[in-house]
């Protein structure tokens, strides 16, 4: 929830940014890996770990919305 939030002042770098001299960088534990890219990066050199960081706001999202319809339709319905 904390990187949900944080998500702008907590990634990074830019999730949507593209750099195709960097792509498919492996993440730091192995060999290749790039320093600032923690995860590596994807086939158009997007960070990987800045994706999940922003990704995770529309999970959240998606989670928060799932379970209030979900509790509003279990407590209208009649047994």
């Amino acid at each position: 929830v904390v990187f949900a939030i944080g998500a702008p002042w907590l990634a990074p770098k830019d999730p949507l940014a593209q750099d195709l001299m960097l792509g498919r960088l492996p993440p730091f534990w192995m060999k290749g890996a790039e320093p600032g890219y923690w995860l590596g990066t994807d086939s158009l050199g997007r960070d990987v770990l800045s994706r999940i960081i922003h990704g995770s706001r529309v999970a959240l999202s998606v989670a928060l919305v799932a379970g209030v319809l979900t509790c509003l339709l279990g407590a209208t319905r009649r047994a």
